[in-house]
């Protein structure tokens, strides 16, 4: 079973830095030609409202901003046309102002509450997806038609009870690689395949239930989102980057997240080499990007968000050196030291996903 874990932290009360991984979802019976989906999501510069519509045009859509008592219409522009049977659905984004205190769809049931400053609630999600992955010499299935082998709409819903303030993604959003094996009626019927709405809809869309409409979502992207696997669907979907004309692109650029006492330094380490021998290119590529985000102010109160815990420790053991646990993140680990060997940044707390681990944790109220 596809490892993952869920934690609730109160801020106040800070979590431990470990990789974070949590299990949500299900497929759905709704026709896909009808589906409709909203969220909202941070970026660089504030909130991301993003939908995808069946319909030919966006939806209508209403803010309220603090302190009024009226909602104020929002007008959605088209992120992505429909791109054939791969992805057959509209995409439509807004940027929202930072005085936004909640984003509703009518005609979706959307109502979204937003919190920017004060933010006390996180729930930590990644590496979602159900596997199905079948080679010449190994079989790797989920049964994702089981809930209790993939009971991701149960904690689902659990987690949208808690009414987080804010929910974080670790990356890693599609696991269905390939044809579910004839005579397995695990996962018979389930669509395979990256850069398909299908499966992107199977593995997040669908078993997120309402929990996308719970808070706004900080989305990181996994390794599972790179250009050679699922890059295209982020980019449409996911991306806080601009679509531009819908091409890939493997490198995205750290930002900085602002909450009232509190901060989040997120990178895009997707494509980050795990093991030896360390990639050069890429230690030079990431070690800029970690000077960059080392000048942030107040470091003592922020969290590093990356896909790969760059300190941790993989003990599957096709990945064992001479059977001891291997290190994930080599190339991770040089770029953040500088050429004399000392470490570039330093923040509060690190969390990521990538080396699974399966847990429910809530660490509840201090």
């Amino acid at each position: 079973m596809q490892p993952a874990a869920i934690r609730r932290i109160e801020r106040k009360v800070w979590a431990l830095p470990l990789a974070l991984l949590v299990f949500l979802a299900s497929c759905g019976d709704r026709e896909i030609g009808g589906d409709q989906y909203g969220w909202v999501q941070y970026g660089p510069d504030g909130f991301q409202a993003r939908a995808i519509t069946s319909d030919a045009t966006c939806p209508r859509a209403t803010m309220r901003l603090e302190g009024a008592q009226q909602s104020r219409d929002v007008v959605l522009s088209v992120r992505a046309e429909p791109a054939g049977a791969d992805f057959p659905n509209l995409v439509c984004e807004a940027d929202l102002p930072r005085r936004a205190t909640s984003f509703q769809i009518p005609a979706f049931g959307l109502d979204v509450t937003l919190r920017h400053g004060m933010v006390n609630w996180v729930a930590i999600l990644g590496d979602t997806g159900c596997r199905i992955k079948v080679n010449d010499t190994t079989m790797d299935t989920q049964a994702c038609n089981d809930p209790d082998a993939w009971p991701l709409p149960t904690m689902a819903e659990a987690v949208a009870a808690e009414e987080p303030d804010l929910i974080l993604h670790a990356g890693d959003i599609l696991y269905r690689e390939d044809p579910c094996p004839a005579g397995n009626m695990g996962c018979a019927g389930s669509p395979y395949g990256y850069d398909k709405y299908a499966t992107n809809r199977a593995d997040f869309f669908e078993p997120m239930g309402r929990l996308l409409g719970t808070a706004a979502w900080v989305m990181v992207r996994g390794n599972h989102e790179t250009c050679g696997r699922n890059g295209l669907a982020w980019m449409r979907y996911f991306s806080p980057e601009p679509y531009g004309d819908g091409s890939c692109v493997e490198y995205e650029p750290p930002y900085t997240l602002e909450f009232d006492s509190w901060k989040m330094l997120v990178m895009d380490t997707a494509a980050s080499r795990d093991d030896a021998p360390v990639d050069p290119t890429q230690v030079e590529l990431y070690r800029e990007q970690f000077l960059e985000l080392s000048s942030v102010p107040d470091l003592d109160r922020a969290w590093l968000l990356t896909h790969h815990p760059i300190w941790g420790m993989n003990t599957r053991p096709s990945k064992e050196v001479d059977g001891m646990p291997a290190l994930v993140s080599q190339t991770l680990m040089a770029a953040i030291r500088n050429t004399e060997g000392d470490q570039i940044l330093s923040t509060e707390t690190t969390v990521a996903g990538h080396a699974h681990y399966f847990g429910f944790l809530d660490y509840g109220s201090p």
